[in-house]
């Protein structure tokens, strides 16, 4: 039996867009509609959804308290928001040894969700954006790669991969052999661990 709600995916890449309406037609969904947009600023109307949900995309938003208010607009009364956040902790000790690596060579970097990871910050934010209710919850999803090469794929498809911009060619090429050396160093017999703890948020529209 197909389930009788509609789900709306937005996203502003249009190469995640692209992804993700490969694998509906994959596995033959027909209840998803995908449209490109701004997740801070949106085309729906007042009261629209039941339920808003942000998976690991706290931290692209550079004014958080306006996409809260936008969803709050969005969301029925009493509908419900989820969220989750990476932590801080996250992806280390890689992540770490892979600043130390960029600023060595000149590039200081910053770690994208740090903000998205202050949970008295965004309790702050999430009420005075108008919801009730909220409550954090931490959960660890992390995996095993099975060789650094694994790693540089994931900082390469990710938000990560900023840090990465700024470098030519050939630096690049060259921090990626040094840093994928290190780690090896850390990879253990079932392969090489990703930390990924991550935030979850809960909370209702009053």
């Amino acid at each position: 039996m197909q389930p009788s709600g509609r789900i709306t995916a937005i996203d502003l890449s249009e190469q995640l867009l692209t992804g993700l309406e490969a694998k509906i037609r994959q596995f033959g969904i027909d209840n998803v509609d995908v449209h490109r947009m701004d997740g801070a600023h949106t085309d729906f109307r007042r009261g629209y959804f039941h339920h808003v949900v942000c998976s690991l995309g706290l931290h692209r938003f550079p004014d958080l308290s306006q996409a809260f208010r936008e969803w709050h607009r969005v969301l029925r009364p009493h509908g419900r928001l989820a969220c989750a956040s990476f932590r801080m902790e996250a992806f280390q000790p890689q992540l770490g040894m892979l600043a130390q690596r960029l600023a060595s060579i000149g590039h200081k970097v910053e770690i994208p969700w740090r903000q998205t990871s202050d949970i008295p910050m965004l309790e702050s934010i999430i009420i005075e954006s108008g919801y009730s209710d909220v409550t954090f919850q931490e959960a660890q999803l992390g995996y095993h790669l099975p060789s650094p090469e694994q790693w540089w794929e994931v900082i390469e498809n990710s938000p990560l991969q900023v840090w990465l911009q700024p470098l030519s060619f050939a630096d690049r090429s060259q921090l990626r052999t040094g840093h994928l050396a290190e780690v090896a160093e850390i990879q253990g017999d079932k392969g090489l661990w990703l930390s990924v703890p991550v935030l979850l948020v809960l909370a209702r529209k009053r």
